[in-house]
């Protein structure tokens, strides 16, 4: 398991390296790439663009994980958001 801390922050930031930092754990053996909204403030449509388009980029849904940070009170939101998108594993914090 990988959890990719500030990884919607560093997505916004460079996707390309995101997705790729995504796309090497999962093809080095990672059972669960973990995306997290560390500071908690991305948007719900956001979460699922970007898991979106993790799972476009060969990260298989049934082999990612979200982790939502509750700062601006939009965990469960996000954690939704990220399941609708094919996310597997949730945890809202």
């Amino acid at each position: 398991m990988i959890d990719c801390e500030h990884f919607f922050d560093g997505y916004k930031a460079n996707p390309a390296y995101a997705l790729a930092c995504a796309k090497t754990a999962y093809d080095a053996g990672a059972r669960w790439v973990v995306l997290c909204d560390t500071n908690g403030g991305t948007q719900p449509p956001e979460i699922h663009d970007i898991v979106t388009a993790v799972i476009a980029h060969g990260v298989p849904g049934a082999n990612l994980g979200i982790h939502a940070h509750n700062d601006t009170g939009q965990a469960v939101a996000n954690s939704l958001a990220a399941v609708e998108a094919g996310v597997r594993r949730s945890r809202a914090r």
